[in-house]
């Protein structure tokens, strides 16, 4: 397994003056970072994009309700 910086980036309606996205910091360990986010999510299709930087993304969500996973391997 391999260890990984993980954001988590939630967008959230943009009312109250509240910042309209909230950043979660994790350290995860999974082998398979697509399958590790599909579990959280089992009934959501992913969005899954791997960055020149190594970082790989992965969002899930419509709209306004929208979560982006952001993997870094430490």
């Amino acid at each position: 397994m391999a260890s990984y910086e993980l954001i988590v980036e939630k967008q959230q309606p943009d009312c109250g003056g509240k910042d309209p996205r909230v950043l979660e910091f994790q350290s995860v360990e999974t082998a398979d970072p697509v399958e590790y986010v599909h579990g959280l999510h089992p009934n959501m299709e992913l969005d899954v994009e791997q960055k020149s930087n190594g970082e790989l993304v992965i969002a899930v969500g419509e709209g306004m309700k929208r979560i982006r996973y952001c993997f870094t391997e430490d």
